[in-house]
């Protein structure tokens, strides 16, 4: 019990500091933010004892002050609300990193297809992609692309951050996903750039020798020649 007293001695020492006098929001916010993080820290000293303050310190330090500084209402619910339900915490509390993860919405929590369904979806040869899968592809540009063509090993984790930034974060803020008219790969196919057009000139140029082809392409009288012979 002193050292949860202690614990909530230190956390009103923080919550009357300016320790998260940032650029991060308002003022409002930022009370907001001590508030949370102090509360939190004292959450956690009751659920895991003397053990986690000995381990953690009585007060949260800087890289929690720093998450909770980055974290709004409904995720830091969000985020509580999944570490009491996860059994892997039921003796010790996630790291800063993984409460971080916790507190992020998924797609189910949106109503959305899976990560690893929305990956199958992007993957395969689906004729209706979720319009989700679809303006996340959309939104990928040149990358899709590499989403299409590389191997699960770097296609799965480039196509899931995007799922995540493009979809699931997209409607965590109150966006909506307009309705993709085409599902064609073609319609994601990135413009060609300078560089690509440099290289295919250069591409034309040295099998002009070999083909028998001009500069546009075609081929040369003698070639037609040859080509009736």
């Amino acid at each position: 019990m002193d050292k949860i007293q202690t614990a909530i001695n230190s956390v009103r020492l923080i919550e009357s500091s300016k320790h998260l006098n940032s650029n991060h929001g308002n003022s409002q916010s930022k009370e907001y933010n001590l508030n949370a993080v102090g509360q939190f820290w004292l959450t956690m000293a009751e659920m895991y004892g003397g053990r986690f303050i000995d381990h953690m310190g009585a007060a949260p330090n800087d890289e929690w002050i720093a998450l909770f500084s980055r974290l709004n209402r409904n995720e830091v619910t969000r985020g509580y609300q999944r570490m009491r339900a996860d059994e892997r915490f039921a003796d010790w509390p996630p790291t800063v990193i993984r409460f971080e993860h916790l507190c992020k919405p998924i797609a189910e929590d949106m109503g959305l297809p899976s990560a690893d369904d929305a990956y199958q979806m992007a993957t395969g040869n689906h004729p209706h992609k979720h319009k989700a899968v679809a303006w996340t592809l959309q939104n990928m540009g040149a990358a899709f692309w590499s989403v299409k063509h590389s191997v699960e090993k770097t296609s799965r984790p480039l196509f899931a951050k995007a799922y995540q930034e493009h979809a699931v974060d997209w409607m965590a803020d109150g966006n909506t996903i307009p309705e993709i008219k085409s599902d064609n790969p073609s319609k994601f196919r990135p413009e060609k750039t300078q560089g690509d057009r440099d290289a295919h000139s250069k591409f034309m140029r040295e099998m002009q020798p070999i083909f028998g082809l001009n500069t546009q392409g075609s081929y040369t009288n003698e070639c037609r020649q040859c080509l009736k012979t």
